[in-house]
């Protein structure tokens, strides 16, 4: 085997796989008697979607158990694939059987192929995405997105929820919110309930909105921003230009590294449907912004840091004037076995973690510098991901006062994970 290792190339001999989503889905298969049959497939998914198609590989279990044991196995085969190992080296560490390791040199080629392993396939993909992104002008969406149905049904999805939701009654006006990403279906409650404090407190049409996200798959260490616009079912969104000159003058090309990054980044597009839906066109300003407690890979100046990001965009906010609107694009804790917890979630531990949230929101309300310090010493046990975002938001947002609006958690029937989630308003 050293030899058919030795003749392949370079970046396939130390394999390192790229970010990805993996899940199992349901699917049909013939017998040899041409019968179908039901299987299950594990399905990567590439947040940027540098390859049309997931890449997917029917597994051989036949029992629940069966699957989930299989899946366990391929996701440690997988996330051992960092690229500091020789393939003979893994194979031995990992105990691979030698009539098994062609097949998973096969794996890898196909992983190659698609994109899903750093090398040249996956470089010429990113460059083909980029450019696909330049001529456009902006991300786009996948075809299905684009359908007048998807439109409708999110525009009745956002309407209803923005009835059934409570007005805060705010005295003050309304400057920014924090709000989920998670999807709608589990966060629907808490993005009403942030965006009912825009719809009845701040309902003049602001001049931009910056989101502020959170850099869940792509390669950038510090704030990422892109000079382009985004696609939603709704249509186009600009971003507003002149700012986004400001912020380039004062830190250069190094804030636009990583922007390919927005290409699958949820944590803005999900919010800028229900933007369209409040103001119709308005221009935003959107970042990536990471956990200033968590140090960049390199100290070099060649990244923009989360707390000299937070100062400059303040600055470029008070010299371009007009009426700003903040989203803080957020969740909260992420616990249970499927972040690596031991032990189910269940109603003890739900409200235990709603007490340990309820204490850092109230933190953050009073205190962000004092928030932040608190994540930091107790190493972010719940693994909130928004931090850096929420902390900008505070520092960069003109307003006299923090409230909180409405807190909920997510959790898995089976209690495998949970995550929570807010809506705060910011008041002026």
């Amino acid at each position: 085997m050293a030899d058919r290792f030795d003749s392949l190339p370079e970046h396939l001999q130390r394999p390192h796989l790229r970010r990805f989503t993996p899940h199992v889905a349901p699917a049909k298969a013939k017998d040899q008697s041409g019968n179908e049959r039901d299987i299950a497939v594990l399905v990567l998914i590439d947040p940027l979607r540098l390859s049309p198609q997931p890449f997917m590989m029917p597994l051989q279990g036949t029992s629940q158990q069966q699957v989930q044991g299989e899946f366990q196995q391929w996701m440690g085969f997988l996330h051992a694939l960092q690229g500091d190992e020789r393939l003979d080296a893994l194979f031995e560490r990992l105990n691979v059987p030698a009539n098994v390791q062609p097949q998973l040199v096969q794996v890898l080629q196909k992983l190659d192929e698609m994109g899903y392993l750093w090398g040249p396939a996956s470089e010429a993909l990113e460059r083909a995405k980029m450019d696909a992104i330049k001529a456009a002008g902006r991300f786009m969406l996948p075809d299905e997105a684009k359908k007048p149905e998807v439109a409708e049904q999110l525009r009745n999805f956002m309407s209803e929820g923005l009835s059934k939701a409570e007005d805060p009654e705010f005295d003050s006006p309304v400057v920014g919110i924090v709000a989920p990403h998670l999807d709608y279906g589990r966060g629907g409650g808490n993005y009403a309930a942030a965006y009912k404090c825009l719809e009845t407190g701040a309902r003049e049409k602001p001049d931009r909105i910056v989101i502020l996200g959170t850099n869940h798959f792509g390669l950038g260490d510090g704030v990422v921003m892109t000079e382009f616009g985004f696609e939603t079912p709704f249509g186009a969104v600009r971003q507003d230009a002149a700012l986004l000159e400001r912020l380039r003058d004062a830190f250069g090309e190094r804030l636009f590294k990583d922007q390919i990054d927005f290409a699958g980044e949820h944590s803005v597009n999900l919010h800028l449907p229900w933007i369209q839906h409040l103001y119709g066109d308005v221009p935003v300003l959107a970042a990536l912004v990471p956990d200033p407690n968590v140090p960049m890979i390199a100290e070099d100046g060649g990244r923009v840091g989360t707390k000299e990001f937070a100062v400059a965009l303040k600055a470029a906010l008070a010299q371009a004037g007009g009426r700003t609107l903040f989203v803080s694009s957020a969740d909260l804790s992420h616990v249970g076995p499927q972040f690596g917890d031991q032990g189910p979630v269940d109603a003890a531990k739900r409200t235990a973690i709603e007490q340990h949230d309820r204490e850092l929101l109230g933190e953050f309300i009073d205190a962000p510098d004092r928030f932040l310090k608190h994540v930091a010493d107790e190493g972010n046990r719940h693994r909130w991901c928004s931090v850096g975002n929420m902390y900008v938001t505070a520092v960069a947002a003109p307003h006299a006062a923090r409230e909180m609006v409405k807190y909920d958690q997510s959790a898995d029937p089976s209690g495998a994970a949970l995550v929570s989630s807010a809506a705060l308003a910011f008041l002026a």
